[in-house]
């Protein structure tokens, strides 16, 4: 767009633009009615994690929470990814508290259209009869076992997301440990919309009566799978048989 914060900040513009619309609904403006599902998703907490001017120095000098395994390398034990990682010098360990610092203060503005909109929502009326679902795409690491930053390992720190549900009927102040997938969020949206039978292609299930209701239901997932088969090689060999299509793929 610009350089007018108040026009082009990204987050920011994203807010504008959800007020907006829910100022249209409220008003009943022709195309704006009720139901209706809003997403929206925010570049934040994504690089070149650039904060509003007035978050700029709201965590300056902050470092990086010294987990267990932060900083813990060598593995030789581990995975061969995790095998050849030395420990962080001084300049990757100021690297990563950057990298913590910038992030926190980037997200300062997602807080900011949380509480906006759930203002209006309560300014509507609609605040008790809205779900609203806040999640993201992945964790990350900032110096867990010698890794300054990056989001593509098998542990805790990158694979756990935020998963914070309220609306009609949901219980309140409740964490349910069960665990749940990206894949099932489009059938649990479904379900919050009244279609119960959600198509066939959708792989994942509904956890929608898990924070309606005490208990958990029967034969849901204990574990799941998790994979990275690292970055895409691109290569010139042509092979003419399954054999060796597989036999290539395995090796």
């Amino acid at each position: 767009h610009g350089s007018d914060y108040a026009e082009d900040y990204y987050t920011d513009r994203l807010t504008n633009r959800s007020l907006e619309f829910l100022r249209n609904v409220s008003a009943g403006t022709p195309g704006y009615s009720a139901p209706w599902v809003m997403m929206i998703g925010t570049p934040a907490c994504h690089g070149p994690n650039d904060p509003a001017p007035q978050y700029q120095r709201a965590y300056a000098n902050r470092t990086a929470p010294r987990t267990p395994s932060w900083n813990l390398a060598p593995q030789p034990e581990k995975n061969p990814l995790m095998q050849g990682i030395a420990k962080m010098d001084q300049d990757h360990i100021d690297t990563s508290d950057v990298f913590f610092e910038r992030r926190w203060a980037v997200l300062r503005s997602v807080d900011d259209l949380v509480v906006k909109l759930t203002d209006e929502l309560e300014s509507m009326g609609e605040l008790d009869n809205t779900f609203i679902i806040y999640s993201a795409d992945n964790g990350y690491h900032l110096g867990q076992f010698g890794m300054l930053y990056d989001k593509r390992t098998l542990y805790e720190h990158d694979i756990r997301i935020p998963l914070l549900v309220r609306g009609p009927g949901v219980r309140r102040n409740i964490n349910v440990s069960v665990p749940v997938a990206h894949h099932d969020l489009a059938p649990t949206f479904l379900q919050m919309m009244g279609i119960n039978n959600a198509p066939e292609q959708m792989d994942g299930r509904s956890w929608l009566a898990q924070v309606l209701e005490e208990g958990t239901p029967d034969e849901w997932r204990t574990d799941f799978l998790i994979e990275y088969n690292g970055p895409k090689i691109v290569t010139n060999v042509v092979l003419n048989d399954a054999s060796a299509r597989v036999a290539a793929l395995v090796k």
